[in-house]
């Protein structure tokens, strides 16, 4: 044990103790940082442009398709386009109980929000994640020789769909 002229205990103790406290406190400090701002960073928005089709990407049903038909009446697209899940449907399937799919419930809450029947367009190619759905707009764009869709997800979807947007249009 280290003893000052005056036999006091030396500080350095102390000191390394202050430190690692002090690193320990800017961790933590920088991890709740990180964390709270880790939801916006996921959050991307385009700004919005009049286009071919607003499409809802599947989930949280009824609030996506909400935002879909605020879109519509607002005047951004002529069409609404769904998608179809595989899943749970073939796996129900299988079982002999019958599933409607998220894409009616959809298409229903559309209805209702003022988008017409006729405007709504289930996309063929049933999908079983963000990718496939991303592969199946542009196809669909691409047969419909279209130039543009907005795409409707929950925010902290967005960053991602984007991204599978951006990969696949690199591709081309």
């Amino acid at each position: 044990m280290l003893h000052s002229a005056d036999g006091q205990l030396a500080p350095r103790r102390h000191l390394g103790r202050s430190i690692s406290l002090g690193l320990f406190i800017a961790l933590i400090v920088l991890a709740v940082i990180i964390f709270l701002g880790i939801g916006r960073w996921l959050v991307v928005e385009d700004p919005l442009d009049k286009a071919q089709a607003i499409v809802v990407l599947s989930g949280r049903v009824p609030m996506r398709a909400i935002e879909a038909a605020r879109l519509y009446n607002a005047g951004f697209a002529p069409q609404v386009w769904l998608t179809r899940l595989r899943e749970p449907a073939a796996s129900l399937q299988e079982m002999h109980i019958a599933y409607i799919g998220e894409d009616f419930y959809s298409a229903h809450v559309l209805m209702h929000e003022g988008v017409p029947s006729y405007a709504i367009h289930t996309l063929d190619s049933p999908v079983d994640n963000t990718a496939d759905e991303v592969q199946a707009i542009a196809s669909e764009l691409q047969r419909s020789r279209g130039t543009a869709v907005i795409i409707v997800t929950s925010k902290v979807h967005t960053r991602r769909a984007r991204t599978l947007w951006r990969e696949l249009d690199s591709e081309e």
